[in-house]
C-alpha cells in the first residue's frame, strides 16, 4: 500500500512538473544589432533574448515596427528563415538609405507575399537586385517597391509573375540610375493604376516587354515624365506630348509610336532541312514560326531532338546575341547525333546557370574536337552521359570545369574509344559524386598526365584525378601553360614554384613569368601559351643552354621587363628566338639584357614562306646583343629574315658580332627603324654595302645630303 501511494506521489509531481514547463516555440522575426547597422531575419526560438532589438513581422499594409530605422547597411536571412511564409513584405527595407548588401535572399520565400508595396523604398545605395527567384503569383500591390532606389543598376526581375497584381504606382519613380528594365516576364492585364510608374528614370533608356505587357489608359498618367532617354525598340524618342499611358507599348505595334522595346528571349532555331541548329537571344522568335522551340528546363527533352529519327544535325551556331542568355538546363541539347561535326562559337554559351548537363554530347560520334575551356559548370549536378559516345574526340580541355557540385558522373565519357588526354585544373573535385558507374568504361586510349593507362578495375571516379603516377594512378592531366623553363612543364600545380627553388612562379591570373636571381637552362614559350605574355626579372638572372635555342617564343607578343638584369646565352643555337607566329613580337622593357648566341644573338624565323613581321622592341633599356661565331661568321647579331622592325626608345644598345663590327642585320625584305643616332661620316659609307631609305626600300641612287640606313646605322649621305 506504501509503495503504491509512493508511486502515486511521484506521478503527481512529474505531472506538476511538465504543466510548469513552457515550450519554447519558434517563430519568425527581425532583429537588429547592437550598432545598428546588421538587420537579421530569423526563425527560432530566441526572439526573447533580443528584448526591444527583436521584432515581429508585419501583415498587409502595416507598417512593420522597425520602420524608421535608417542606418542599416547589410541585411542577412538566415538559413532557417527559408521555412518562413510571410504575407507580407511591405515597407521591410524602407528607408534604409545606408543599405549596401543583402546576404541570404535566397532564404527569402514569397510564394504567400500580397503586399509588397514599398519593399525597397528609398534603399538609396543599393546598386544591384537578383530577385529571380522571388515567386510572386499572388502578389496584388507593388506599388513604390523600388520609388527612390537611386543608385539601383541593375535588377534582375526574371520570372516575376505579376498576373494579379492590380496596382504599380510609382514602381520604379526614381531609380535615376537605372540605364536598361527587363519586364519581360511581367503580365499586366490585372494592373489598374500605373501612376508615375517610371517617373524620373531621366537615364532609363530600354524597357524590355512582352506579349503579356498591357497598360490601363486611364490609370497611366506620368509614366514617363522626365524619362527623357527613353527610346522604342523602333527608334521612337521620348515626346514631352506624351508622357503617359499611350505611349506606353512596343514601339510600332499596329503601327503606333511607343516606348516600349520587345524583350528578348532565348531560343533555338533548327532549318527547314533540319542540318543546322542555330541559338539566339532576341525579339524575333515569332518570325521563325514553327521552327523556333523554347529552350528546355531541368531533365526535360529538348523540342528540337526528333527521338524517332535523331541523327539529322550536322551543324550548331551560337549567335552573339545568345551570350545574354542563362540557359538552366543543357540536357540532350545534341542527343545522339553522330552527323554533328561542328559547333560554331560555342564560346556564346554562358553555363554559369546550368544545373544539368546530362547526355549534352551523347553520341556526337561525329565532333573531333570541343573547346569547353570557357564553360562555367559550378552549379551543374548531373553530367551523367555527357560525353558518351563521342568516340572522335581526342582531347578534352576542362580547364574551366568546377565540379564541387555534381553528383552524378554516370558513363561521363563512356565509350570514348580515342579519348587520350582529359586536361583539368584544381575546381575538378569529385568528393561530391554519389554515382560514377561505367565512367571510363570504352576509354581504351586514355592516359593520365604521368603515363597511367586505363584499368578495368577502375572504371568508376576512383582514378578520376591528375595522375599522380604509380603511387597515386588517375586519368587526368594537369593543365599546363605551354611554358617550358628548364624542361619543367609549368602547370597548376607547380606555378608557385616551378622548379622547387622558390626562384621561378608563374601568375596565370596576370600572365606573368617571374625569375627572381634565377638560373634556368632554358625558357620555351609555345604557341599554346597566353598571348601577351609578361617575364618579369627581379635581381640577376641567367638562362645559359648548350644544347639548343636558349629563349624560344611563339605568342603573339612577350615583354621582358623588370629591375634586374637577365643574361642570355647559347652556346649551340639562337639567344633569343622570335618565331614568325609572333606577329606582334619581343619588347624589352626596363631590364638590362644581355644575348649571346652561336647562330645569333636575336633571331626571327627562317621559314621564308611566313609573310608575318616580327616586331622587335628596345624601350628604357640598357641592352647587349652579340653572336658567338666571332669576326669570320656569316651569321648576324640580330637576325631577321625576311622582315624586322626594330625600334628604341631610350636607353643604351650595342649589336655586335666582334667588338670591331658595332651592328649587323640580314634580311631578305623590308628594314624600319627609328635609331635616333645618326653617323655624319665618322665612320663612312661602305660602296659595298646596300643603302636603304626610312622606309626600309632599297636605294640605288642616293641623294647628297639625305640620310640613309646603312649596316643597321643613320647616315647622311
Amino acid at each position: 500500500m506504501e509503495t503504491k501511494q509512493r508511486f502515486i506521489t511521484m506521478f503527481i509531481a512529474l505531472v506538476a512538473m511538465f504543466m510548469g514547463t513552457k515550450v519554447m516555440a519558434q517563430e519568425a522575426y527581425a532583429v537588429l544589432s547592437d550598432d545598428g547597422k546588421t538587420f537579421t531575419f530569423r526563425y527560432d526560438s530566441s526572439k526573447s533574448s533580443y528584448g526591444d532589438k527583436a521584432y515581429d513581422l508585419n501583415e498587409g499594409n502595416n507598417l512593420p515596427g522597425w520602420n524608421g530605422i535608417t542606418t542599416v547597411e547589410t541585411v542577412v536571412f538566415k538559413e532557417s528563415f527559408a521555412t518562413v511564409r510571410p504575407v507580407s513584405t511591405c515597407s521591410w527595407f524602407d528607408c534604409f538609405v545606408n543599405l549596401t548588401g543583402i546576404v541570404g535572399m535566397e532564404y527569402l520565400n514569397t510564394s504567400e507575399v500580397t503586399t509588397m508595396n514599398s519593399m525597397f523604398e528609398n534603399c538609396s545605395k543599393i546598386t544591384n537586385l537578383d530577385l529571380s527567384h522571388f515567386y510572386t503569383s499572388k502578389v496584388t500591390n507593388m506599388q513604390d517597391v523600388f520609388a527612390g532606389c537611386e543608385s539601383l543598376k541593375d535588377i534582375n526581375l526574371h520570372g516575376f509573375d505579376t498576373s494579379n497584381v492590380t496596382i504599380m504606382s510609382r514602381m520604379f519613380s526614381g531609380c535615376v540610375a537605372l540605364e536598361t528594365l527587363n519586364l519581360g516576364s511581367f503580365n499586366t492585364s490585372s494592373v489598374t493604376d500605373m501612376t508615375m510608374m517610371f517617373y524620373f528614370c531621366r537615364n532609363l533608356r530600354t524597357i524590355y516587354v512582352s506579349g503579356g505587357w498591357s497598360a490601363p489608359e486611364a490609370g497611366g498618367y506620368g509614366m514617363f515624365v522626365q524619362c527623357g532617354k527613353i527610346i522604342g525598340g523602333e527608334g521612337t524618342t521620348y515626346d514631352d506630348n506624351h508622357p503617359s499611358a499611350d505611349y506606353a507599348h512596343i514601339d510600332g505595334l499596329n503601327g503606333k509610336p511607343g516606348y516600349l522595346t520587345v524583350a528578348p528571349e532565348a531560343y533555338a532555331v533548327l532549318s527547314d532541312d533540319g542540318k543546322t541548329l542555330t541559338f539566339y537571344y532576341d525579339g524575333n522568335k515569332d518570325s521563325y514560326g514553327e521552327n523556333a522551340y523554347d529552350l528546355n528546363e531541368e531533365n526535360v527533352c529538348p523540342g528540337w531532338i526528333d527521338y524517332s529519327n535523331p541523327d539529322k544535325i550536322q551543324k550548331v551556331v551560337f549567335t552573339s546575341s545568345f551570350q545574354n542568355a542563362r540557359p538552366v538546363s543543357t540536357y540532350d541539347w545534341f542527343y545522339n547525333q553522330p552527323s554533328l561535326t561542328e559547333i560554331v562559337d560555342i564560346q556564346y554559351l554562358n553555363t554559369s546557370e546550368v544545373e544539368n548537363m546530362s547526355e549534352m554530347f551523347f553520341m556526337c560520334s561525329g565532333l573531333k574536337e570541343l573547346d569547353l575551356s570557357g564553360f562555367d559548370t559550378q552549379n551543374v549536378t548531373d553530367m551523367s552521359l555527357m560525353f558518351s559516345g563521342c568516340h572522335s574526340l581526342k582531347n578534352l580541355d576542362l580547364r574551366s570545369f568546377n565540379t564541387s557540385n555534381v553528383r552524378n558522373m554516370n558513363c561521363m565519357f563512356d565509350g570514348c574509344t580515342n579519348l587520350t588526354t582529359i586536361t583539368v585544373r584544381d575546381n575538378w573535385n569529385t568528393a561530391n559524386v554519389e554515382s560514377s558507374v561505367d565512367m571510363f568504361t570504352g576509354c581504351s586510349s586514355i592516359v593520365g598526365g604521368a603515363g597511367t593507362q586505363l584499368d578495368e578495375n577502375h572504371l568508376d571516379k576512383t582514378y578520376a584525378h591528375i595522375d599522380g603516377g604509380t603511387s597515386d594512378p588517375g586519368y587526368l592531366t594537369a593543365l599546363s601553360y605551354g611554358i617550358t623553363v628548364s624542361g619543367n612543364v609549368v602547370t597548376f600545380i607547380n606555378k608557385n614554384d616551378v622548379l622547387g627553388d622558390e626562384k621561378v612562379n608563374y601568375d596565370d591570373a596576370h600572365n606573368i613569368l617571374t625569375l627572381n636571381n634565377a638560373n634556368v637552362s632554358s625558357i620555351n614559350i609555345a604557341s599554346t601559351a597566353p598571348n601577351d605574355l609578361h617575364v618579369n626579372v627581379i635581381g640577376e638572372c641567367t638562362v645559359q643552354f648548350a644544347k639548343g635555342d636558349a629563349f624560344t617564343t611563339s605568342i603573339a607578343k612577350t615583354t621582358i621587363e623588370g629591375v634586374g638584369k637577365l643574361t642570355i646565352i647559347s652556346s649551340n643555337g639562337i639567344g633569343i628566338k622570335i618565331n614568325r607566329k609572333s606577329t606582334a613580337g619581343l619588347l624589352v622593357k626596363d631590364v638590362d639584357l644581355q644575348v649571346a648566341g652561336y647562330q645569333a644573338g636575336i633571331a626571327g624565323s627562317t621559314d621564308l614562306n611566313n609573310k608575318f613581321c616580327s616586331n622587335l622592341v628596345f624601350e628604357n633599356t640598357n641592352c647587349k646583343v652579340g653572336s658567338l661565331q666571332g669576326e669570320t661568321g656569316s651569321v648576324a647579331a640580330i637576325n631577321m629574315l625576311e622582315c624586322i622592325r626594330c625600334s628604341m626608345t631610350a636607353g643604351e644598345f650595342v649589336a655586335h658580332k666582334v667588338e670591331a663590327n658595332p651592328m649587323i642585320i640580314q634580311r631578305s625584305g623590308g628594314i624600319s627603324t627609328d635609331i635616333d643616332a645618326i653617323d655624319n661620316g665618322q665612320l663612312g659609307i661602305d660602296k659595298s654595302l646596300p643603302l636603304y631609305n626610312l622606309n626600309g626600300q632599297r636605294v640605288s641612287h642616293p641623294v647628297k645630303g639625305q640620310i640613309y640606313i646603312q649596316n643597321g646605322r643613320k647616315i647622311k649621305f
